[in-house]
């Protein structure tokens, strides 16, 4: 995956595109009134309601704020001026959303623009982006809803619960576990899964994973964990066993 592409992911409203498609949409909703004299021609309405025009103009912004962030971050010219952002942000804001998926570079610059267009304060920014630019998930996070309709099916105990059911016994609730974070892990990144991979591949676990049909990554992880709570003492062989009896 290109740098690009990365950035991309953190985004929320641009997807790559070359044109803005809220910027597009609320254009083709405006009223024509190139027909009339001044002022009349001057004052914008649309056939849209005003709350949904107001969604457009803001999703416009933001996707042109963000796609100018993806183009430029590493361009030389630019590089300081988003770094210069972050000090002055997080002296306001510190720890501001630090876990929702949107990189402090790009915050800083949202407040950079916000401040500066609307004057605004600390507090109504904050209420603009719980309201409505966190309203709308990352790339990323899109994305790892639709990987999880995939990855979810190749699981034996882990159905997409948030938590794991009561009713599963001791060894159930473990493998719960276990398929839980490697469907968390793999919707995110599938690189997240080189490590199982490799022990996958070291380990020579191919027929059995195949036999029974288990992805290559999640039996990586499965003898990677039976492995650590040995302590490594466990042969493969040892480990099919404890499979066969456990798991299948």
């Amino acid at each position: 995956m290109s740098k690009k592409d990365s950035l991309i992911l953190e985004c929320r409203y641009y997807k790559g595109e070359n044109e803005n498609p809220f910027e597009k949409e609320l254009l083709a909703h405006e009223v024509d009134k190139s027909n009339l004299p001044p002022p009349e021609c001057m004052k914008y309405e649309y056939t849209i309601p005003p709350d949904k025009v107001n969604y457009l103009h803001d999703a416009a912004k933001s996707w042109f704020y963000e796609q100018f962030w993806v183009e430029n971050r590493d361009k030389e010219e630019h590089k300081a001026v988003f770094k210069d952002n972050i000090p002055y942000f997080v002296g306001i804001f510190k720890d501001f959303e630090k876990y929702d998926g949107t990189p402090i570079e790009l915050k800083a610059l949202l407040w950079n623009r916000y401040e500066h267009w609307t004057l605004g304060t600390a507090e109504s920014f904050m209420e603009w982006y719980h309201n409505f630019y966190q309203s709308r998930p990352t790339n990323r996070q899109r994305r790892a809803k639709e990987r999880k309709k995939t990855l979810i099916p190749m699981c034996r105990y882990y159905k997409g619960e948030d938590e794991c059911p009561q009713k599963l016994q001791e060894h159930d609730s473990l493998f719960w576990d276990y398929e839980k974070h490697w469907v968390d892990a793999l919707s995110y990144s599938y690189r997240r899964g080189d490590d199982w991979r490799k022990t996958f591949e070291k380990e020579h676990l191919g027929d059995f994973a195949k036999q029974h049909n288990i992805p290559a990554t999640l039996i990586g992880l499965l003898y990677n964990r039976f492995m650590h709570w040995s302590s490594g003492y466990e042969t493969t062989e040892d480990f099919y066993n404890w499979m066969q009896e456990n798991y299948l």
